[in-house]
């Protein structure tokens, strides 16, 4: 079995991964986390699931989780002044966010906002000390969920991991095409916002309509 974020956190810190442990993080100990984060997730590999198992992939851009991964350092709450300083109430919490999608599945992979904000540790950056408090609030939230993480109920999975954050698209076959475009029609879907666009790429030969079933079914088996 692979190691999980509660090994590293307990591995690094050499105490337990409960949150009142969780408190005094310096920038020495979160370079130390952040080097060994980063080498987790250059090696790391999803745990192997059955076909009849539900696990889905909560995709920042897509799906309404950016609250409980990539807000924690892209949110404009955080940047009120000008310069980061970490507001809470700017992100959601992990365990609320967590249960809806548990009550149907067995597993669930969620965006880990863990290497984007420890990269700031990696090396001397004096906007590192600004990340501390996200740091903080962030493993107190993963201690929280503990027992799911350590039994990979919960999954956290970063950019990047081989597959996950790819600038090239998953291809797809023509059979799995059809299938999307078949559903694309029958949604009647209104296009009149691009009607010229599509015009226009008719003239040159271009079918903008498939391009676009193309990009959907290739997110699609990508997810």
């Amino acid at each position: 079995m692979s190691a999980t974020i509660v090994d590293l956190f307990e591995e690094v810190l050499e105490v337990p991964f409960e949150d009142r442990f969780i408190s005094n993080l310096d920038a020495p100990i979160l370079r130390k986390l952040a080097f060994r984060v980063r080498d987790f997730y250059t090696q790391y590999e999803l745990p192997p699931k059955n076909e009849n198992e539900l696990r889905p992939y909560l995709f920042p851009r897509f799906t309404t989780v950016t609250k409980i991964g990539s807000d924690y350092y892209s949110h404009p709450g955080h940047l009120k002044h000008g310069t980061y300083d970490f507001d809470p109430a700017a992100v959601g919490d992990v365990t609320s966010e967590v249960k809806k999608y548990l009550l149907y599945c067995h597993s669930l992979c969620i965006h880990d906002a863990l290497p984007g904000l420890l990269d700031y540790f990696l090396e001397d950056n004096p906007y590192a000390q600004s990340r501390i408090p996200a740091v903080t609030h962030l493993l107190r939230q993963y201690a929280q969920l503990g027992s799911l993480l350590r039994y990979r109920v919960l999954i956290p999975v970063a950019d990047e991991v081989t597959g996950f954050g790819d600038k090239e698209h998953v291809p797809v076959d023509e059979h799995e095409e059809a299938e999307v475009l078949v559903q694309f029609r029958n949604a009647n879907l209104d296009l009149s916002d691009i009607e010229e666009e599509v015009r226009l790429a008719n003239q040159v030969g271009v079918d903008l309509v498939r391009a676009m079933v193309r990009h959907i079914a290739s997110t699609v088996k990508e997810q």
